[in-house]
Parts: C-alpha cells; sequence; structure tokens
C-alpha cells in the first residue's frame, strides 16, 4: 500500500489532495490503496492542530513481502482490507473498519497462531476533545500455544469523561462473559465469568462487584466469586490516607480438585480468614488457615486436620508475625502424638509512613518446637512389614538469632523403645538415644550435636555408643561398646555379642573399624525352619525291597554344577563408606542336631565398601562328633574358608571305622549348593555303606525288620537333607503302620496294602483293590532266613502260598 500526505498551511480553507506515488514508499505486500485527504488550518494554529478530512483504503491481496522483512516467518491467509475516515463537523472525528477473514502467522517449523473472522470497527467522536468512542472488535475463531478460542467478541462505547461501558465474551477452550463500566477512578463489574476449559479452571461471580481507586485510596466491594473448580472467595478491603481495613474469606477448596494443574495434590479441604485493620505501615490483625480431611498419597494416616493462626502485632520487642501450628488430638493420635507445640515469632521492620512492613532480616526470631508421642504408629511410614519399632520420641527445638543467621538448639530423645525383625529373629529392648545441639555459644559455633545411645537385649547384654556429628552430616564421630549382648530370639541360632565400634567420616561415606567377638553361641540344626518337601526314594517290588533306598541314584539325580568361587581379594570400593572389622569366634560356638555335635572357633576380617564388603580368613572346627546310621563319627577335617567374597567353601569330613571299611560323611561345596557324600575306604556304593555302618554287614544279609530298620534311617537321612518326611510317612505314623504302599495291581487299577511286623520275622497286612468287584486280601509273611521267606494270601474265593529265595551278587 503506497500512499502520501502533504499539510501545507494556508490563510483560507484549502484541500490538500493525495493521489501520487510517494517519494519514500513501504511495500508490504501485493495491494493498493487510495484516498483523500484534507485540512483546514486557522491562520492562528497553522502548523499546529490541523482539522483532518478524507478516507485511506488499504487492500492487501498477498503476503509473500513479509519473509523478505522477517525472514523465517511465514504470513498466509485471505485479503486484508482496512478503512480508515477522518471528518470534521465541528470536531474532529474518526471511524475504522479492520476486516480479516483469514490470516495465519508461521514462525518454521510451527504455526504460532491461525486467526479467522478478524474484524474491528472504530468510531471516534471528537478525537482531540473529550472523546466519546464505540468500538467493536470479533473474532471468528483464533488456535496458538494449544488454545483454541471460537467467537470472541469486545464491545466497548463510551468517553472518559462519561465512562465506558464494555462487555467480552468468547467460546472454545476459554469460556468468557464480562461486562461493566470503568471510568478514572471507578471500576464497576456486573457479571465476571471466565474460566480455561483444559485445566477446569475458571471464576464466577455471585454479584456485582465495585472498585474505587485514586491518589492513596483503593477500596474493594461486594467481591465475592467462586473459583473453579472447587472454592470460594469473599473480600472487602479499603485503604485510605494510609489507613488499612480488610476482611476476606476464602473457604470450599478441595485440592484434589486441582490436580489437573498440580497432579501431585494431595486430598483435603482448605478455609482462610484474614483481618487487618490499623495504619498501613503497622497494621494488627490475624490470619486462620485450617486444612481439613487431610490425605496425602502414600502416607498411611487417616484424613488429618491442621490449624495455622498467624497474630500481626506488637509487643515489647516491636512489630511482630507470631504464627502457631495447631494440630487437633484426634489428628495427633492417628501418628501416635500426646502433645504437640509449634510457634514462631517472625519481626517485622517498617519502611516508613504509608508502606506496608517487611520481614526484618536482622532482627530478633525466636520459636519452638516441642512434641510428645510413640513410635509405633510413626514407624507405619518406613513400610517395613516384618520390623518393629515402639517407644517413646520426645522432641524439643528452640530457634533464635535471626532470619539472615537462625541458631537451633534441642534435644531429640528416644525412650524406653523395642526393635524387633521377624524374619530375623532380632529383637533388642531398651532402646535409649539422646540427640543434642546445646543452646551454647561454643556448641552453635560449631554447630555440632551430641548424641548418646543405648540398648540392651532384655538381659546382662548392653550396646552403648557416644558421639557427635555436624547437622549437615558432614562429621561423624562415634565410639561404642558391645558387651554380652544377646539380641537373638530363635529357636535354631543363638550368640553372644562383643566388642568395640567407631564410625568416623561423612554420613554419606562413613569409615566402620572395630572388633567384634562372638563369646559364645549355638546352632540347633534341627529347629532350623526350611520349607519342607517330599523325596521320592527308588524302592523295588514287595514290602522288603521297598524299603531300600538307593542313595547313590539320589545323589547323581541332585548333582549340579557348583557355584564359582567368589574373586580373591576386597572388592575395589564400589559405594560410599567402608568397612574394617576383626571379626573373632573362640572354640564356645557350638553346631549340634539331627546326632551331630561339634565346636567351633572363627578368625575372620571384613573389610572392603558398605556395599559390597570381602570376607578373608577361615571357621574351623575344634572338635565334633556326629551320631549317623546309628554310629559314633569323629571329625576328620573341618574348615569353612573366606577367600575375599560373601560366600565359604565348605569342607567337613567326619570318620567312622566299622568292619572291615572306614566309613566318611562328606560335606563340601557353599552354602547355598550343599554336596552331601558317603564314601568308604575301600570304595563302595552307599547302599553298602549305609548296611554296613548300620548293621555290620552286606545288604544282601539282612533280616526283613532289619531292612525295616534301614528304610527308617534312610528316612531320618533324607529329612537332614530337606525336613521333609511326605504324605505316607505322616500316614504312617499317624496310623502306627510300618508299610503303607500303593501298588499296581494286574491287569490295570491298583491296590492298598497296609501292614505291620508283629515281631522280628514276622509280617501281617491287608491288601485293597480298587474297583467295583476289589477284594480285600490279607497277606502273612515269614522270614526263614537271610534270603527265604515264605508268603500266605487269602482272599474272597482264592487262597495262595509261596516261597521267595534271592540272592544279591
Amino acid at each position: 500500500a503506497k500512499a502520501q500526505a502533504e499539510v501545507q498551511p494556508a490563510a483560507a480553507a484549502s484541500d490538500v489532495l493525495a493521489d501520487q506515488p510517494a517519494p519514500a514508499s513501504t511495500t508490504m505486500g501485493t495491494g493498493k490503496g487510495k484516498g483523500t485527504v484534507g485540512a483546514l488550518i486557522p491562520d492562528e494554529l497553522a502548523g499546529l492542530i490541523p482539522k483532518l478530512t478524507g478516507s485511506l483504503a488499504v487492500d492487501v491481496q498477498t503476503w509473500e513481502a513479509v519473509a523478505l522483512a522477517a525472514p523465517g516467518i511465514s504470513v498466509s491467509g485471505s485479503p486484508l482490507k482496512v478503512q480508515l475516515g477522518l471528518t470534521h463537523e465541528g470536531t474532529q472525528d474518526l471511524s475504522l473498519a479492520v476486516d480479516a477473514p483469514k490470516l495465519g502467522v508461521k514462525p518454521d517449523p510451527q504455526t504460532l497462531f491461525d486467526i479467522a473472522g478478524f474484524t474491528v470497527k472504530a468510531e471516534v467522536k471528537d478525537v482531540l476533545g473529550e472523546p466519546d468512542a464505540l468500538l467493536k472488535l470479533g473474532l471468528g475463531a483464533f488456535a496458538g500455544a494449544g488454545v483454541k478460542v471460537a467467537n470472541a467478541k469486545v464491545e466497548a462505547s463510551g468517553g472518559m469523561a462519561k465512562g465506558v461501558d464494555f462487555a467480552v465474551s468468547a467460546g472454545g477452550d476459554v469460556d468468557a462473559d464480562l461486562a461493566g463500566r470503568f471510568k478514572p477512578g471507578e471500576l464497576s463489574l456486573a457479571r465476571l465469568n471466565a474460566a480455561y476449559r483444559q485445566l477446569s479452571l475458571g471464576v464466577r461471580s455471585q454479584g456485582p462487584v465495585h472498585v474505587a481507586y485514586g491518589p492513596g485510596m483503593v477500596d474493594v466491594r461486594g467481591l465475592s466469586i467462586d473459583i473453579l473448580p472447587k472454592g470460594h472467595l469473599d473480600l472487602q478491603a479499603k485503604m485510605d490516607n494510609g489507613a488499612l481495613n480488610a476482611q476476606g474469606r476464602l473457604s470450599r477448596v478441595e485440592m484434589a480438585a486441582y490436580r489437573k494443574l498440580v497432579p501431585a495434590l494431595p486430598e483435603g479441604g482448605i478455609e482462610a480468614d484474614i483481618s487487618l485493620k490499623g495504619p498501613l505501615e503497622a497494621p494488627e490483625g490475624g490470619l486462620n488457615l485450617k486444612v481439613s480431611k487431610l490425605k496425602v498419597p502414600e502416607v498411611p494416616f487417616g484424613p488429618m486436620d491442621f490449624v495455622l493462626k498467624a497474630l500481626i502485632g506488637h509487643d515489647g520487642a516491636g512489630q511482630r508475625v507470631l504464627a502457631n501450628l495447631e494440630i487437633p488430638k484426634s489428628t495427633l493420635a492417628l501418628f501416635g502424638g500426646k502433645e504437640s507445640t509449634i510457634q514462631v515469632r517472625v519481626p517485622l521492620k517498617s519502611l516508613g509512613q504509608g508502606q506496608p512492613p517487611l520481614p526484618d532480616e536482622t532482627g530478633r526470631l525466636d520459636g519452638k518446637v516441642q512434641y510428645r508421642g510413640t513410635l509405633d504408629k510413626l514407624w507405619a511410614l518406613a513400610d517395613q512389614a516384618d520390623r518393629r519399632l515402639a517407644g517413646r520420641l520426645g522432641l524439643d527445638a528452640q530457634i533464635a538469632g535471626s532470619m539472615k543467621d537462625p541458631k537451633v538448639s534441642g534435644k531429640v530423645t528416644l525412650d524406653s523403645c523395642t526393635f524387633s525383625d521377624v524374619a530375623s529373629g532380632l529383637e533388642v529392648r531398651d532402646i535409649k538415644l539422646a540427640a543434642t545441639l546445646a543452646n551454647t555459644a561454643k556448641a552453635l559455633l560449631d554447630n555440632k550435636v551430641a548424641f548418646d545411645f543405648s540398648c540392651t537385649d532384655g538381659r546382662a547384654g548392653r550396646v552403648a555408643f557416644k558421639g557427635s556429628s555436624d547437622l549437615q552430616g558432614r562429621s561423624l564421630d562415634v565410639k561404642g561398646t558391645i558387651r554380652d549382648f544377646a539380641p537373638l530370639r530363635r529357636q535354631d541360632l543363638k550368640a553372644v555379642l562383643s566388642g568395640e565400634l567407631a564410625v568416623a567420616g561423612p554420613a554419606t561415606s562413613p569409615r566402620v573399624t572395630g572388633n567384634v567377638r562372638v563369646d559364645k553361641g549355638q546352632f540347633d540344626l534341627e529347629q532350623l525352619s526350611v520349607v519342607g518337601g517330599v523325596d521320592e526314594l527308588p524302592l523295588e517290588e514287595g514290602p522288603k525291597d521297598r524299603l531300600v533306598a538307593n542313595l547313590g541314584k539320589q545323589k547323581a539325580s541332585e548333582a549340579e554344577a557348583k557355584k564359582a568361587q567368589a574373586a580373591k581379594g576386597s572388592a575395589s570400593a564400589s559405594g560410599p563408606g567402608s568397612l574394617d572389622i576383626h571379626f573373632t569366634m573362640p572354640p564356645r560356638f557350638f553346631v549340634y542336631g539331627y546326632g551331630l555335635d561339634t565346636s567351633w572357633r572363627a578368625d575372620l576380617r571384613i573389610r572392603g565398601p558398605l556395599t559390597q564388603p570381602g570376607i578373608t580368613g577361615e571357621v574351623r572346627s575344634e572338635r565334633g562328633k556326629l551320631d549317623f546310621l546309628n554310629r559314633k563319627f569323629t571329625m576328620a577335617k573341618g574348615q569353612v574358608l573366606f577367600n575375599g567374597g560373601l560366600d565359604p567353601l565348605l569342607d567337613i569330613q567326619l570318620k567312622n571305622e566299622v568292619a572291615d571299611i572306614e566309613a566318611f560323611v562328606n560335606v563340601q561345596g557353599t552354602p547355598d549348593k550343599i554336596d552331601f557324600s558317603l564314601t568308604s575306604n575301600p570304595d563302595m556304593p552307599q547302599e553298602e555303606i549305609i548296611s554296613r555302618i548300620l548293621f555290620g554287614k552286606s545288604s544282601s544279609e539282612l533280616t526283613q525288620f532289619e531292612l525295616l530298620q534301614l528304610g527308617a534311617t534312610v528316612a531320618r537321612m533324607v529329612a537332614f537333607r530337606k525336613t521333609g518326611g511326605g504324605m505316607a510317612t505322616m500316614a504312617k505314623n499317624t496310623v502306627g503302620l510300618d508299610v503303607l504302599n500303593v501298588n499296581q495291581a494286574e491287569g490295570g487299577g491298583a491296590t492298598l496294602e497296609m501292614g505291620k511286623y508283629l515281631t522280628d520275622k514276622l509280617y501281617v497286612g491287608v491288601e485293597k483293590a480298587t474297583g467295583e468287584k476289589a477284594q480285600t486280601s490279607a497277606i502273612i509273611q515269614l522270614e526263614l532266613g537271610p534270603r527265604t521267606s515264605a508268603t500266605v494270601k487269602t482272599g474272597g474265593s482264592n487262597t495262595s502260598a509261596g516261597l521267595k529265595w534271592k540272592y544279591d551278587y
């Protein structure tokens, strides 16, 4: 669009036309412009205030030229039309019309905004005097920054002297309905409704709002609005000539309703009342903030209530804010609290007359925090289902100094506490802790917390630690002793500990050193809790042969590759902190059960990073014996070796000389994969070793009753390995039977056999077959010799007898 205007003074009224190309022009696109401008200038005002008449029309057809002025930005859309009119009939008037049906601005590669249906209509009378305007702005659609607006309208009419009436409306993502009147010093809102639909946020007035303002004066009346999605605000306030009088109330706020804006908000309601009155530089009043039915995610406490009261006023030390957090007893009870006091005094500094005070960073700060309660409910925050901590907790803290340099002193105490770990059987009693930051110049200067910790095992054992640390935990210095401490409450394991420990360095990377000794202890294998299982013994046909367990086959089926030995030497530091503990155990630690009776000694070094320590040294048997298969085995070798890892290597052997052989019980491997075996000198199959140990002869020479004893002994040995006898064992023990078997019948089906040995050579049993026509048979078996037996079986109309001779080779 090109235009040129020239203004020349004249003694009389004259017209000045502009319809030629301008010597200096600006091209914004392809279009055209035309118009006339006339100026009638009185002689006395020539060159000062012209009276303008005429019109100007701008029609932009394309927008390519914008790319030359702003590289990287493209503008597209339909033609833009602008109409400007100037008239002067006693007053200077102006009219403006803009029509842009469609317009888009795109900074590559994303679109900044798109508009459609943009229109402007403005009429202003007496532009240079007392303007009286009519403005209408319309926007059919707007899209930009993720927001869509439709049918937006702005209308305003009137002038500053009489006031301007205005109205705003919009739809789409932004829903607005605003109407009121404005003139200098006064604003009235008849309607105030606005909402942002994507976040469900907005306000909605419940009546007209009036705001008056002027030099040193503000007056707000009738402000009563709903805060969407949930809440309400009422406010009346006036400040005039340096005096303030304000009352406000925030109510019905539900925090969970605002999770679209802040997803982590908890559940609960908020109410607040504020009242201020007096000179602006020294007001008095207060704030009451109430939080009700607060429920924080992941916190296992029920709905809680809190009240914060803040009083603004004067005391002997000057102007201050006195804040107090009140916790109702019902809320305290949720986490085991008995009483609580949280109070702080913040000094205020006046900035002069007519200016509100601000917190004084160098003024005297004063506060206190006190709490008394129990630990059992607070422990739920730790989320440790198998661990329990109970007892009394106390807190006394004082706040002094200034906001710029606060000083905190106080004491945290634990008293009569008990800690238990169900899984490990650990129980510690009489726990006491006193952590103190003294209110002395030296303690406050050093910023050191001193603490004293002690506990017992409920008997004669005691642990005591003393030390100090700065508040940031950068400098720990803790030393303690352990005396006759037996914290385990287990049936299988008991130990009494003594020693000395020290902790130094930062809390994030402490160095733990010391000596720990097991004065005495015991490990009962028969009380060891393991998961039971069912072991299948490979049995052969017949009541005699079913009792013989082929342990060699069982061992072969259970054998697996052993775990690789842990790398030698201490692991390199891969985590914060370090360990250096010397662990010793005199030969007063006893391991017994299932016929085993041994004593052990140990000398170990535990060192390396806290997260991955290494162990070197050995645990060695001092003496031992094993009652196995009715024989006494003596400890020939017993060693548990640590070569730097956490998994030791086991090498244990027990020996017995019986008949013409030496029998050995061997335990080797690692704790999670123990290799249990029987060997002999000379070498024999395991079933032969068991037979010779138990009866002093080969299994082929055993009587029926001896084979029964052999089977029971084998079952006990299996129980030693996996602690589970199975359903058959349970049934036999319940009904008092020696034999309980399910066999395959001739022609299919199954038979159930139950029997008992009346003497060591006479067996009586009953056999029942399945099926509709099944019969019940009685069995009598007599042992005639080591290799010969006679059997009589009768049932229904059939009776059979047989003689059996067997030779094993």
